[in-house]
């Protein structure tokens, strides 16, 4: 077994409460349940990061 460095990503949204971050997660749920790649999985939760910095 060969040992892999874990890459965390935050997801923007704020609050685990708020309705932003729910649907963000449950998108990401999705994505994981539909064998979506980690490369592309992440490339979905960088794309709201730039969303909120107006890029």
């Amino acid at each position: 077994m060969s040992a892999r460095k874990l890459h965390h990503v935050h997801i923007p949204g704020g609050n685990v409460r708020s309705q932003i971050a729910q649907g963000r997660k449950q998108m990401v749920e999705n994505a994981i349940a539909d064998g979506k790649s980690p490369v592309e999985i992440e490339k979905l939760i960088r794309s709201w990061r730039s969303q909120e910095s107006g890029n």
